[in-house]
């Protein structure tokens, strides 16, 4: 009989629908029987051997499936039936944290770090609130895929609306070029006698072979070995369809993946192919009357999706080992050590806040190159802890700041650098300590030492510490340079994006405005020539980009929003300036710009809320100030209208405001109209406006400032429409306030 290894080696040799002859005859097979003398290929295939490659193409399933567990195999035994959200329900965080570290018989392959990262990433989600009985480890013959499926239905069982679900995975991932099964004694990774990969299969078989759609559907999680000679697997696809299942519980998912080519499992994509807003999807198959049996599809009230990807496509996970020069190191692999580390230091858990504070951390100085960290969510604003964050005292330990001496204000410093001292304190030895997210020197007593390079003014300092049990301890605290101005000029560009919208053209069902050219035009010789605002700004391309728009229609409006968000950096600051028609939909209860290509009622037409706020989110600016001066701008851009006062040290105060990152609009008005003119020339808000900036006493002031003292008192004395000031829900803001300041 053709040997297996021999007939899909020949396949390479063999053209269109043409394959090597058959020299044996066909017959049942043993999978023993499969390795023997290949027989050289004489001629083209008829009926009888195309008949006898079918069948070992069904013996080479045959030992895929015996090999590989769970290859093809769903999470859930059957379909979810989601219980009703309870009313008033709070929501808790759940994980379910997975160290695949035992994904081969041969115990010198095993992974090292995935025990440690589960452990530590479970610790730090305690630190930041999460229940400790919520959360879930699976290690050892746990971590297999029968686990998996075990600990995955409890999981479905106990979530519900408002929770926050987490699923972490440390191990492998492989593709169906490294997946085959084995032909001698060991597993499918054990083994010196391999059949050839599924992605070989695939490229090497017939036309419409059957090995596509199993090679398209990795690559594969390798979770713990079940038994000798299998290999446990999870398919991406396996991996969705839970997924759905937990949003469509009202659940917020949450997956993180350390793995190697982690980015390839594209589960965002996976999950909006079950999104029925996206689009109508059925599958067949030809020759078949009745349809593929469909994914299910998320529901109405369906959860948001958040992924994290700690490797890019093609990429391998990489481990580091701490405490650094010690003999009994221990193994982390370098993406969920970063992830636990953002979790205690970052100000919010959202995405962005997350991807942030990764983006600045070190793996110790051990990892000779950058790793590609991907991020994906559907909710960018969805915190990964539902809870807040406890008290320092509940933690194990503490850690003590020697030097500079403690004070309860932040400590005066005479020198931009100093050297940090301190002590952990805690019943087991230290393994690592980070300032800022930088190593310091540290040993196994818990003294470390550290230099601090101090910006003028406020400075915020994160210290993090683990000990060998995998605890962490943080504490923070605030040093002073003294500084000046400069400080809160910062060294970063202010661009100044003003969209005057007046000149509305007959036949659009909307009457032209007389104030709004000339208001932007006031407005932008004020920031240019006091608070050093550009109007003008220069693209990656090196290309011109005018940032003061007369007459916009809705594509220039979008473009130079997103050209923005391509230019400004961390340290820079943006204010939108909008003057013209707006427009509130009480179908939709929706608000919206009014570009002047806009036609009366007709809403596709017009710039909504929403895409301004996804506009405002990608902005990298540290601080935005969107001042909207239309009709029903109150109701644009909403939150909760909170800042934080300016109270004793008044420099140090606005430096602590400057630092955090603020997405903030002032509104003419609230879910109401406004006046066109009424301010001498200029709108009644324009004219406030105006009056505040050349008029505020003080050389640096808040948003809110700016808002108390002027606009607010100013227009409401002066017309029936009341300005509103909030932060601005869902994009990205972290708290502070935006701060402006005159040039000298």
């Amino acid at each position: 009989m053709l040997k297996l290894l021999c007939l899909c080696l020949g396949l390479a040799a063999a053209t269109g629908a043409a394959i090597a002859g058959v020299t044996e005859d066909a017959g049942a097979a043993e999978p023993a029987d499969l390795v023997g003398d290949a027989a050289e290929p004489a001629g083209v295939a008829g009926d009888a051997d195309l008949a006898d490659m079918d069948e070992l193409f069904t013996l080479y399933e045959q030992l895929l499936a015996a090999q590989f567990v769970g290859l093809e195999t769903p999470v859930l035994a059957g379909p979810d039936t989601p219980p009703p959200c309870a009313p008033g329900r709070a929501g808790v965080t759940r994980g379910l944290l997975v160290a695949a570290d035992q994904w081969t018989g041969h115990e010198p392959s095993w992974l090292q770090g995935p025990v440690n990262d589960v452990a530590f990433l479970r610790n730090a989600m305690v630190a930041r609130g999460a229940a400790s009985e919520n959360l879930h480890m699976l290690l050892g013959d746990d971590a297999t895929r029968a686990g998996f499926d075990a600990a995955a239905a409890q999981l479905l069982a106990a979530a519900g609306c408002g929770d926050s679900v987490m699923l972490h995975i440390s191990g492998w991932a492989f593709g169906a070029e490294i997946i085959a099964p084995s032909l001698g004694d060991g597993g499918p990774f054990d083994s010196d006698e391999i059949a050839p990969t599924l992605a070989e299969l695939a490229a090497r078989s017939l036309e419409g072979n059957r090995f596509d759609r199993l090679a398209a559907a990795g690559p594969f999680v390798i979770l713990n070995q079940s038994a000798p000679g299998v290999a446990d697997v999870l398919s991406p696809a396996a991996l969705s369809d839970y997924i759905t299942a937990l949003r469509n519980r009202g659940a917020d998912v949450t997956v993180i993946l350390d793995t190697s080519d982690a980015e390839a499992l594209r589960l965002e994509d996976r999950q909006a192919q079950v999104d029925p807003a996206r689009l109508w999807r059925e599958t067949v198959r030809a020759g078949s009357t009745a349809p593929v049996a469909p994914p299910a599809m998320l529901s109405a009230g369906a959860g948001a999706m958040t992924v994290y990807y700690g490797t890019g496509i093609g990429e391998l996970t990489v481990e580091m080992l701490l405490p650094r020069g010690a003999p009994d190191r221990r193994y982390y692999g370098v993406f969920s050590f970063r992830l636990a580390t953002a979790l205690l230091q970052a100000e919010r858990t959202s995405p962005p806040a997350l991807s942030r504070m990764i983006a600045t951390l070190e793996a110790d100085g051990q990892v000779d190159r950058q790793w590609t960290h991907v991020f994906s969510t559907t909710d960018p604003e969805r915190d990964l802890i539902a809870e807040s964050r406890p008290p320092a005292s509940q933690q194990k330990g503490s850690i003590r700041i020697i030097d500079p001496a403690p004070t309860r204000a932040a400590a005066r410093m005479d020198m931009p650098r100093v050297t940090l001292r301190g002590q952990v304190q805690a019943a087991a030895e230290t393994m690592i300590v980070t300032v800022n997210g930088q190593t310091a020197l540290s040993a196994p007593d818990g003294s470390f030492s550290h230099d601090i390079d101090l910006q003028a003014g406020v400075n915020r300092i994160d210290v993090l510490a683990m000990t060998r049990d995998n605890q962490p301890l943080t504490h923070s605290f605030e040093l002073y340079f003294e500084g000046d101005m400069a400080a809160l000029r910062g060294t970063g560009t202010r661009y100044a994006l003003l969209i005057a919208n007046q000149d509305y053209p007959e036949g659009s069902g909307l009457a032209p405005l007389e104030t709004p050219i000339g208001d932007a035009e006031a407005l932008a010789a004020l920031l240019t020539a006091d608070y050093g605002f550009v109007t003008e700004a220069v693209t990656p391309e090196g290309e011109a980009l005018p940032l003061f728009l007369r007459n916009a229609g809705r594509i220039e409006i979008e473009t130079a929003l997103y050209q923005i968000s391509r230019i400004a950096g961390a340290q820079d600051t943006v204010l939108i300036f909008y003057a013209g028609h707006g427009i509130y939909e009480q179908a939709t209860q929706g608000a919206f710009w009014l570009p002047v290509d806009a036609r009366a009622g007709l809403p596709f037409s017009y710039l909504p809320a929403a895409a301004i706020t996804d506009a405002i989110l990608r902005i990298e600016a540290g601080s935005v100030l969107v001042i909207s001066d239309s009709c029903y701008s109150g109701a644009l851009l909403r939150g909760e209208a909170v800042a934080e006062a300016v109270e004793g040290d008044r420099l140090r105060a606005l430096q602590r405001l400057a630092a955090k990152r603020s997405r903030i609009v002032i509104a003419s008005g609230g879910n109401e109209p406004v006046l066109d003119g009424g301010g001498g020339g200029h709108s009644v808000f324009a004219r406030a406006l105006l009056t505040g900036l050349a008029e505020m006493e003080d050389e640096a002031f808040s948003a809110r400032e700016l808002f108390d003292r002027y606009l607010l008192p100013l227009v409401v004395g002066q017309a029936a429409q009341e300005p509103q000031y909030r932060p601005i829900d869902r994009a990205g803001h972290e708290g502070g306030d935006v701060v402006l300041a005159r040039v000298e």
